[in-house]
């Protein structure tokens, strides 16, 4: 594995994911057997406001998916990797019970599993085996092919898990779809359409999801310094609360007003109405041939020059 193993960003506890190669085949987004990398995704894909990249965070892009297009969700795994669904729907197991989804935690209750490092993970693959809550995800194990390797997950290797990692592209769209009507109710909350109801539904679905996110120490060696870091159990998980930090504080999250494409972005300036300099373009240009339009009507309909219009008759 490559990333934390090189000079530079060392994290020192769970603050990396895993990337590598992916293709899309029947329903599943399979690893295709690359070399893995770590990498943080706060580091390379999170920029906070003063940045030149601000609004050009990991999980905007990821919202502005067209979710029909597999080739779309093929070029963002490749990317960033696989959002972690597997992992993250263990580890919200662990949530309060009136978070959870129904019946998961009768799956995962026996599992073992190494949550001092998640994004390593050594999940234990006999509940996969045993249950049918995972089996997408290691469709190798459910074939047997592994069923005569040791069942302690310490004895697993770190590559073999993440090469056989797989995740169902319907429950990407999903995640995708409710990572959306997250960022939508925050930004009904922000331009003031408030309610009770929506203050729980708030509440309810950034607590879940990043319950198990939080700050930690990584240590750079390049300037010998140490740094803030977040440690999370999925990259979903740290999706999540990059959407809660600029909620919280106070980032504009907006919609673009171009019709036709509704990309979700965080205005830099308060009467920002477009995620893009070409967007805002392409409605100006647009408003502008539908002036010179209205001007060529109107020239069509008026009277040629020295004709007058008969007057209406004196009543």
């Amino acid at each position: 594995m490559t990333g934390s193993d090189q000079p530079g960003w060392k994290p020192l506890y769970s603050t990396t994911w895993v990337r590598t190669r992916y293709f899309v085949e029947d329903g599943l987004i399979r690893p295709a057997g690359a070399r893995l990398e770590a990498y943080d995704p706060f580091r390379e894909g999170y920029f906070p406001p003063d940045s030149p990249k601000a609004g050009q965070s990991i999980y905007l892009g990821l919202l502005a998916l067209n979710l029909r297009r597999e080739t779309e969700i093929e070029q963002w795994v490749n990317r960033w990797g696989i959002l972690g669904l597997c992992q993250h729907q263990i580890v919200a197991s662990l949530h309060p019970a009136e978070f959870q989804p129904a019946g998961l935690y009768d799956y995962v209750r026996e599992c073992v599993l190494v949550v001092d490092e998640p994004s390593r993970w050594g999940i234990c693959y006999q509940v996969v085996l045993k249950s049918d809550y995972f089996a997408s995800y290691f469709p190798a194990l459910r074939s047997g092919d592994l069923t005569t390797r040791p069942r302690d997950p310490e004895e697993l290797e770190v590559e073999e898990l993440w090469s056989r990692l797989c995740e169902p592209v319907e429950g990407f769209r999903e995640a995708v779809r409710q990572l959306r009507e997250a960022y939508n109710l925050c930004q009904s909350w922000q331009s003031g359409r408030r309610s009770e109801d929506l203050f729980d539904r708030i509440g309810v679905q950034l607590t879940y999801h990043i319950h198990r996110t939080h700050n930690a120490l990584g240590y750079s060696a390049v300037d010998d310094t140490w740094r803030d870091a977040w440690s999370f159990p999925s990259l979903l998980s740290a999706l999540y609360m990059m959407l809660y930090q600029d909620f919280i504080n106070g980032r504009e999250l907006r919609v673009c007003g171009r019709e036709g494409c509704g990309r979700p972005f965080v205005a830099d300036r308060d009467r920002q109405r477009f995620c893009s300099d070409s967007c805002r373009n392409r409605v100006k240009q647009k408003a502008w041939r539908e002036r010179q339009e209205q001007k060529k009507q109107a020239l069509a309909e008026a009277p040629p020059e020295g004709v007058s219009m008969p007057s209406s008759p004196a009543s």
